[in-house]
C-alpha cells in the first residue's frame, strides 16, 4: 500500500493511521529488514454509545413532537398561548397542533415505531431490546444503560452488525437512515406528496368557485328579472287603484 501522506486511510477499515517516522532498519542497504511495529486496535464503545444516546433523544423528540398534539392543557395555565390584536388565542410554539389527525403524521409515526420491532438478519443481536433499547407505553425509548454497556464490551462486533447490517442485510439505522430519506425527498417525500396534494385540492376549489359563480350570476339575474316584473306589477296596480278612487268619488259625487 502506497499513500502520499503520513496520513494513511485505507489500509484498516473504520481506522486511520498516522506514520510518525521511519522503522529501524535491521538489515542493510542493499537488504533492508525493517523492524516490524505492533499496532493494537480497540473499539471506542464510549463513542458508539454516544451516538446511541443521540438517537434514542432524538427519536423521543419527534414521539413527543407529535404525542404533543393530543395533550390537554389548561388554557389559563399555558404559557405557549399568544393574544392577537384581534383577540384571538394562538399557539405559536406547537405547531404539531396544526397537523393534529394528519394521516401522513400518524402514517410515519407508525412507519418508525415498525422499524423499532424488525428483528435484523441473523446475527447475534436480532432487535435494540437486546442491548438495552426498549419501547414505552407512551411511545418514546428508554436506554437501559447496564444492558447496553454489556452488550458494548462483551459483543461490540454484533452491537455493530445490528446497527449498521453485514453488508447483506441493513441493520437498524440504516433502515431509519433509508426510511427518513424516503420521506424527506424533495421530490416524492412527504412534503412533496402533501403539496400535490394540496394544489389538485385547491385546482378543485377553483373549479367549484367558478361553477357556484356562474350559477349564482344566473341566479342573480333571475331574482333581478322578478324583482322588475314586480316593481311593473305594483306600478300597474297602484295605477289601477288611483283610477278607481277617481271614479268612485265621480260616482258618489253624482
Amino acid at each position: 500500500m502506497v499513500s502520499n501522506s503520513n496520513t494513511v486511510t485505507g489500509a484498516i477499515a473504520g481506522v486511520t493511521l498516522n506514520l510518525t517516522g521511519i522503522s529501524q532498519n535491521l538489515g542493510t542497504a542493499e537488504a533492508p529488514q525493517y523492524q516490524k511495529t505492533s499496532l493494537n486496535v480497540t473499539a471506542d464503545t464510549d463513542a458508539l454509545k454516544g451516538k446511541i444516546t443521540d438517537f434514542v433523544n432524538a427519536y423521543n423528540a419527534v414521539m413527543n413532537w407529535v404525542s404533543s398534539a393530543y395533550q390537554t392543557t389548561d388554557s389559563s395555565s399555558s404559557s405557549s398561548s399568544a393574544t392577537s390584536n384581534s383577540g384571538t388565542s394562538t399557539d405559536s410554539s406547537n405547531l404539531s397542533t396544526l397537523l393534529r389527525g394528519d394521516a401522513t403524521v400518524n402514517s410515519i409515526k407508525r412507519g418508525l415505531q415498525s422499524i423499532l420491532g424488525n428483528p435484523v438478519g441473523d446475527g447475534s443481536l436480532k432487535i435494540l431490546s437486546e442491548i438495552g433499547i426498549s419501547t414505552n407505553r407512551d411511545g418514546s425509548l428508554s436506554i437501559d444503560n447496564s444492558k447496553l454497556d454489556t452488550a458494548l464490551d462483551q459483543n461490540f462486533s454484533g452491537v455493530a452488525e445490528l446497527l449498521a447490517g453485514n453488508g447483506y442485510t441493513d441493520g437498524v439505522m440504516k433502515q431509519f437512515n433509508s426510511y427518513l430519506l424516503q420521506i424527506t425527498s424533495p421530490s416524492s417525500g412527504m412534503y412533496a406528496d402533501k403539496q400535490t396534494q394540496y394544489d389538485q385540492k385547491t385546482r378543485d376549489l377553483d373549479n367549484q368557485i367558478n361553477v357556484k359563480t356562474v350559477a349564482l350570476d344566473k341566479r342573480e339575474a333571475d331574482l333581478y328579472a322578478r324583482f322588475s316584473a314586480m316593481e311593473s306589477l305594483i306600478s300597474n296596480m297602484n295605477s289601477m287603484s288611483s283610477y278607481i278612487s277617481q271614479l268612485s268619488s265621480q260616482t258618489s259625487s253624482k
